[in-house]
């Protein structure tokens, strides 16, 4: 099932995941969708991709369990400058979600479908 691209101008999602093979599917499933995608494989490569491009950011997608930094510490982090940026985390258990990733941020447990995550981007960037 084809999504059409979302309405202009083109949203930008910051994409942080660990796992090269996940983060570069989810990747291509957000170009296709119409979206800029930015992707960072870790919590301080998203840091410095953010510094450069914090006003273009509609959306942050992290992983909530990576190594060096999680994502509720990335989220926090970039929040700091930002607090009005949207995230999306995902996860493999969200029964275990750390309480202090609060209630602005939406989840989506995995394993999701292609189209279940493009759903819920447009939801969140509309």
């Amino acid at each position: 099932m084809h999504t059409p691209p979302p309405a202009h101008p083109v949203k930008t999602i910051m994409l942080v995941e660990d796992e090269p093979a996940i983060r570069r599917l989810l990747g291509t499933t957000l170009r296709r969708s119409g979206y800029e995608v930015l992707e960072a494989a870790s919590g301080q490569e998203a840091i410095a991709s953010f510094a450069e491009h914090r006003d273009e950011v509609n959306l942050l997608i992290t992983d909530v369990r990576m190594p060096q930094m999680t994502g509720p510490e990335l989220i926090r982090r970039l929040r700091a400058s930002r607090p009005d940026l949207k995230v999306l985390c995902i996860s493999g258990c969200v029964s275990s979600m750390p309480e202090e990733i609060g209630n602005e941020v939406t989840v989506l447990q995995k394993p999701f479908s292609r189209q279940e995550l493009i759903n819920k981007v447009g939801r969140i960037v509309s």
